[in-house]
């Protein structure tokens, strides 16, 4: 049975007039005269038999039914946009675009994923490298890995591998600083923050502190860096306990409380609902989940989570 569909051109003209609220910048986006955009509001209206904009004082707003129409005109080209961007990519050859937070790359991913290419030499593989969370809205990027908490409707979320963050310092630090028998103690020494206080503050809250105590010292936006910073005696960084082997072999980093005293996070893999339907995100994260069932060292490191039977939406999680 054929669609009845209003005017696409005349969807498109709405949809952009209602993101901006005014012609003029829809005009301007669309390529076309602010006249042409009305043009083919008042077409639309028509085709509706309902108003869709109305004008206060020299303001565009739209009416109940613009308001009630504009998230479905939305999604449906977003939907298009999407698939139009996979298709493209991957019209020579399967495309694969990954975002991934920098230290789990270099660390763990990296060393590991020749042997993906290999398997797969056909895939044109794309890592893209933040901290940042992924936006699948684009539909650039077909799956990530990240820590940190999502709610957001149509994306999947397993866990990959779970990790723990200690305090950790330079010798050289409590030597010249004195020894830290017990939490409270870090009240004389600079805190080490990266990119916000939020894993500070949880230590803290997890181990009898206030976390307000925790808003102090330096934020350093790079992994490697705050590594560093601590190596220097700069202050007490929450560092990940996969990295405390070397280093303390090294006699540069100690952890004064022990291992035991750390906050828990969990890396997610994460992509759209429906994404494992293209055989190279399905691979891509099969090969993933396998790499860690495979690796002891993973294992040891980071404590791996079993696979789930679910793959739950992300509602909360912390740590880097």
């Amino acid at each position: 049975m054929a669609r009845i569909l209003p005017p696409l051109n005349a969807l498109r003209a709405f949809e952009a007039a209602a993101r901006h609220l005014s012609f003029t910048k829809a005009a301007d986006e669309l390529g076309v005269t602010p006249a042409a955009v009305g043009h083919h509001m008042r077409a639309l209206e028509d085709y509706l038999g309902f108003q869709l904009f109305t004008r206060q004082a020299r303001q565009l707003l739209l009416t109940p039914y613009g308001e009630e129409l504009l998230p479905s005109v939305q999604g449906c080209f977003d939907q298009v946009a999407i698939m139009v961007e996979r298709l493209r990519r991957d019209a020579n050859r399967p495309h694969l675009s990954l975002l991934l937070p920098p230290y789990f790359s270099a660390w763990w991913l990296t060393p590991r994923i020749g042997a993906f290419l290999q398997n797969f030499p056909e895939i044109q593989l794309h890592l893209e490298h933040t901290a940042d969370v992924a936006d699948f809205s684009s539909g650039k990027v077909d799956l990530a890995v990240h820590w940190t908490g999502l709610d957001v409707p149509g994306i999947c979320a397993e866990p990959l591998l779970r990790s723990r963050r200690v305090p950790m310092c330079s010798p050289s630090l409590l030597a010249r600083t004195g020894p830290l028998d017990q939490p409270d103690d870090l009240k004389a020494y600079a805190l080490l923050h990266e990119f916000d206080h939020q894993d500070w503050e949880r230590w803290f809250d997890t181990h009898g502190l206030d976390p307000a105590g925790a808003r102090r010292g330096t934020i350093v936006d790079n992994y490697q860096v705050l590594v560093q910073a601590a190596v220097e005696g700069q202050g007490i960084a929450l560092l990940l306990t996969s990295i405390y082997s070397e280093l303390m072999d090294r006699k540069r980093l100690v952890m004064p409380f022990g291992a035991d005293y750390g906050v828990e996070f969990t890396y997610h893999v994460l992509y759209p609902e429906g994404a494992l339907s293209r055989p190279v995100v399905r691979a891509f994260r099969d090969w993933l989940f396998q790499q860690v069932a495979e690796d002891d060292y993973a294992r040891a490191a980071f404590a791996a989570s079993s696979q789930p039977k679910e793959r739950p939406r992300i509602r909360s999680a912390a740590g880097r």
